[in-house]
């Protein structure tokens, strides 16, 4: 949305600096915040154990081999 005003401000002929922030960044809830962090700490170890799993599966599973008709 940033990206628009600056492009509508240069075709007019105003010249936003990139320092200048037209809109303030999203404030975030701290249970948004909690989230976050609980996301943040748990995501590595939910994907090792599915990478695992599926090691695991694929390790155990009977070799497929093509259909002749």
């Amino acid at each position: 949305m940033e990206l628009l005003f600056r492009s509508v401000a240069r075709a007019g002929g105003i010249e936003v600096p990139p320092e200048v922030q037209i809109f303030a960044p999203p404030k975030r809830t701290p249970w948004e915040r909690r989230l976050a962090a609980k996301l943040a700490r748990t995501l590595p170890a939910l994907l090792s154990a599915l990478w695992r799993r599926l090691a695991a599966h694929a390790e155990t599973a009977p070799a497929r081999t093509p259909a002749h008709p």
